[in-house]
């Protein structure tokens, strides 16, 4: 939750799981939503998926989308990279792409766009 990058992987080969939840989702939904890029990096590096599928959770959080409403360009091509359906889309109906129109980052349009979606 702290995004402490140093302590995650010591934990995580101690066989921590790495999809554990919490009522704020997974470590991949929390640190996507909060554009914590490292911790992203080190928990799809040592496969975070299953509740926290880079897609959604069951309860509808997806780190995709959280991604693109932080704007921050390197998680969306970390959780692309990782699986994630590009077309996915928040709570509110809207797709990354258009999130990140709406929030006015350009780059963060030209990059998505280079995804194929």
């Amino acid at each position: 939750m702290k995004g402490h990058k140093d302590v995650i992987p010591l934990l995580l080969s101690k066989s921590i799981n790495v999809d554990v939840r919490n009522e704020l989702g997974s470590p991949l939904q929390y640190a996507a939503a909060h554009g914590d890029h490292d911790t992203v990096k080190v928990l799809l590096g040592h496969g975070a998926n299953a509740g926290a599928d880079p897609n959604g959770g069951p309860d509808g959080v997806k780190p995709f989308s959280s991604a693109a409403e932080v704007g921050v360009i390197q998680i969306i091509k970390l959780l692309v990279d990782a699986g994630a359906d590009p077309n996915v889309t928040n709570r509110h109906g809207l797709k990354p792409t258009e999130v990140l129109a709406v929030n006015d980052n350009r780059r963060g349009v030209e990059v998505y766009t280079l995804t194929g979606a």
